[in-house]
């Protein structure tokens, strides 16, 4: 168990570390900037941040993965376009969820659920989200592509 969870954590070390700096760059946000700015960096980067938390958690398709002889490998853009679509949904979902008490009642108990859960739904989020999901995904794939090439 021990052994399968380093070399899990081994294998997505760079997703582990890039989630931590968005955590670093959020947090950093809001104690030097006020207003709108804030806001828009704050909410872009806690879809970044569920995004690199979903892409470590989703496991990448594989050739093996493709079964029967009709089937084709998996494209490498579907391992970007899965987490990338449920991080997506996971930051829309906890936005419509401040539509409902139970985010308020979330957030009143603890500073740190306030800033998981927010207080005020706005549709502008919505789009901020999809923004900072496009930013993981765009990271993700210089990276990925970089891991990939062949150095000269």
């Amino acid at each position: 168990m021990t052994r399968s969870l380093v070399k899990w954590l081994m294998a997505r070390r760079w997703l582990l570390l890039a989630a931590a700096l968005t955590v670093a760059l959020g947090l950093a946000s809001r104690a030097l900037l006020h207003g709108p700015p804030a806001k828009v960096i704050g909410v872009a980067l806690y879809a970044t941040l569920i995004y690199w938390l979903v892409r470590a958690a989703y496991p990448r398709p594989s050739h093996a993965d493709a079964s029967g002889p009709s089937s084709r490998p998996p494209t490498r853009a579907l391992s970007f376009a899965i987490p990338a679509s449920l991080a997506l949904a996971i930051s829309w979902a906890v936005e419509f969820l401040q539509l409902t008490p139970i985010s308020a009642k979330l957030s009143a108990t603890h500073p740190v659920l306030r800033l998981i859960f927010g207080e005020v739904f706005s549709t502008t989020d919505l789009i901020w989200y999809a923004l900072g999901v496009a930013a993981g995904v765009l990271i993700d794939f210089i990276i990925q592509h970089r891991i990939s090439s062949p150095r000269t």
